[in-house]
């Protein structure tokens, strides 16, 4: 792209002021050619933000709405308010001296979801048992276990 300053007229001062020159800039060449690189570059941009957001939203993770999902023990729990790029699968944890399977899945730094036996743990606090196949929901600090409120038994 060519600049040119072209010189205007002088104008007159008045009431003493001494006259000044006006400068006017012209652009000189095609500038159609930017257009169409801007036009590029922000097709660009939105390719690589799906691409993005494919990759950050699946059935396992969604990271626009904040919600994780994953099955621990046969039981589908979901974890909201979780704003993860990538989540830690469910563990298995070792078993009791009895023999009972221990499950962990802690997505966030807020939310430890442990199965014990069929012992529903969250955070600490025991929501009693669990039957097959329950789902379980862990919503902005509220339990749910098949979309009901579940109610703390105790500290564990």
């Amino acid at each position: 792209m060519n600049l040119q300053f072209v010189k205007g007229s002088v104008r007159a001062g008045t009431a003493g002021v001494p006259a000044c020159t006006q400068r006017t800039q012209t652009m000189i060449g095609n500038t159609g050619s930017r257009g169409r690189l801007r036009s590029q570059h922000g097709v660009a941009c939105v390719l690589v933000a799906g691409v993005v957001l494919q990759f950050a939203c699946s059935r396992s993770n969604n990271l626009l709405l904040g919600r994780v999902e994953s099955t621990a023990a046969g039981h589908r729990i979901e974890v909201t308010d979780c704003y993860r790029t990538s989540v830690p699968a469910p563990r298995q944890l070792a078993d009791l001296p009895d023999g009972t399977k221990v499950y962990e899945f802690m997505p966030c730094r807020d939310a430890d979801v442990l199965i014990r036996g069929g012992e529903l743990i969250v955070n600490g606090t025991s929501y009693g048992m669990l039957k097959e196949g329950d789902v379980i929901t862990v919503d902005h600090g509220k339990v749910l276990i098949n979309d009901q409120a579940a109610f703390a038994k105790g500290q564990k």
